[in-house]
């Protein structure tokens, strides 16, 4: 079994950046309320980014929190591009089933 990430434990470096770039670059999307298709398309990118990123082993709910990220996800639920929506929200969801899982152990 792979080693699981408590909050404390340090985030891989490389994915810390990674996602850090990640949060800054859907924060400034999130500002503008932009529905340019480019601009959208580059926001999908990023969250499929981070679809993959699993709370307890690649990254911690304090790290996510570090960084406003779940902010930013949350925050992006709710944009006008249904695809940008649905993919926030499915990350979203799956990080929350994510914490519960890990709270149960």
């Amino acid at each position: 079994k792979s080693h699981t990430l408590q909050d404390g434990d340090q985030v891989d470096p490389t994915t810390k950046r990674n996602v850090i770039t990640s949060a800054k670059r859907l924060k400034l999307f999130a500002a503008m309320d932009n529905t340019k298709p480019i601009q959208n398309q580059k926001a999908i990118t990023e969250l499929k980014h981070l679809q993959n990123l699993e709370i307890g082993v690649h990254i911690t709910l304090e790290f996510l929190a570090e960084v406003k990220l779940m902010k930013t996800v949350n925050k992006l639920r709710k944009h006008k591009d249904k695809s940008v929506a649905s993919l926030s929200k499915s990350i979203r969801n799956a990080w929350k089933d994510q914490y519960r899982r890990q709270q149960q152990n």
